[in-house]
């Protein structure tokens, strides 16, 4: 794919995710009404075996070797992706992704914005049926609503940031996104564990999980742009830090614990913004090959 397309396809991969998490309470809860948490889980894992069949067979390595990609097509991946033969033949270079700041700055900021993230994946069904005091059934359909969000803003945030940088050029471009919809993120999720309906608090908790996923796709294409002929490294660099972001699981429940969850999650709204000011500091211009 051409640089000025890396964040609107990172979108649409974040919100094959949002898809799963909006399927998941629907389809979950039918199943386990019907044949048990066990045969559910069991269905599951066999269906997830069954896609990882379906990706060894029909995924390549690369576009030319797809039979189902045309010639114009193919030379179109070329032309963007030029020497990508022998990026596989080179060292990685350990010592530049880690010395390079944006990058470390990157994985700092997609750390906050996982952190806030996993609250949603682990703990929104928890915290709208046994804190907010949800049905079951509006519990379920508000966490449908949740991750529908995500699933139609992620893409969205992607598609934006593409067009921002063909306007104004990478750095602007990759930053605008993150920074607004990070800070809005954050203000709605403060604003939306104060509401007293249910429906506002479910329609800013959505927005608030929405906005933040916006910035998922800027944040891969970042990683892309800054680690050059070392993309792999630098995107698993980037991950590693989105995975320590799973520590949210457990500190969210401890703040809750000794304090409450609106302060749980007042914590993560300032760990969020924590994210909004590393991008102050980010280049995407300043990559690896560049020194």
């Amino acid at each position: 794919m051409p640089p000025t397309r890396h964040a609107r396809v990172q979108g649409f991969i974040a919100a094959g995710a949002g898809l799963g998490g909006a399927t998941s309470p629907l389809l979950f809860s039918w199943m386990i009404s019907r044949y048990g948490w066990r045969m559910s889980f069991c269905l599951a894992a066999i269906a997830t075996a069954l896609l990882a069949l379906l990706w060894l067979w029909y995924i390549r390595d690369r576009p030319s070797k797809h039979p189902s990609i045309g010639h114009e097509d193919i030379l179109s991946w070329q032309e963007a992706q030029p020497n990508s033969e022998g990026r596989s033949k080179e060292p990685t270079r350990w010592r530049q992704l880690f010395s390079n700041p944006s990058l470390m700055l990157l994985s700092m900021g997609y750390f906050a914005v996982s952190y806030f993230e996993y609250i949603y994946f682990f703990w929104i069904y928890y915290y709208l049926g046994e804190i907010r005091h949800l049905g079951h059934r509006q519990t379920v359909a508000a966490t449908t609503m949740v991750f529908l969000t995500w699933m139609i803003m992620s893409p969205l945030g992607g598609w934006v940031s593409d067009g921002l940088v063909k306007r104004y050029g990478r750095t602007v471009g990759r930053r605008l996104v993150p920074m607004v919809g990070l800070t809005l993120g954050a203000l709605l999720l403060c604003i939306g564990i104060n509401m007293t309906g249910t429906l506002p608090t479910v329609v800013l908790l959505s927005l608030s999980f929405g906005f933040a996923s916006c910035s998922d796709g800027p944040y891969w294409a970042c990683a892309v742009d800054l680690g050059g002929r070392q993309v792999g490294a630098a995107c698993g660099i980037l991950n590693t830090g989105g995975n320590l972001g799973g520590l949210a699981p457990l500190v969210t429940p401890f703040i809750a614990s000794h304090a409450s969850w609106s302060w749980g999650l007042y914590f993560a709204s300032m760990i969020l913004m924590g994210a909004v000011l590393t991008w102050f500091f980010i280049d995407p211009t300043k990559g690896v090959s560049e020194g």
